[in-house]
């Protein structure tokens, strides 16, 4: 019992990436380690789909003619984005 947990006190553990791997390299790996794959699923390009596409609201600086040269959206923008995301929570709720 004492010689088995020594022996798995020794193992190693690394990742990599087959998909990068040439032929060669992908073979020799595979016949001289216990290999087990794991899911590289892209959880960030995954969330991108769930989110709202970009629209360009009016921001106070064109409201303004520049004269408030200010980037944040403006109240009609804010008008805008409001009737978008009331869109998109209908959609999802029914």
């Amino acid at each position: 019992m004492r010689l088995s947990i020594f022996l798995d006190f020794l193992k190693k553990l690394f990742f990599i990436n087959l998909e990068n791997c040439t032929d060669e390299r992908r073979k020799f790996l595979n016949e001289n380690f216990n290999i087990k794959h794991f899911n590289a699923t892209n959880h960030k390009k995954e969330c991108y789909k769930n989110f709202i596409p970009y629209v360009k609201y009016e921001l106070i600086s064109d409201e303004t003619n520049n004269v408030i040269p200010d980037k944040h959206i403006s109240r009609n923008g804010h008008k805008e984005l409001a009737k978008d995301l009331m869109r998109e929570i209908e959609k999802q709720v029914f």
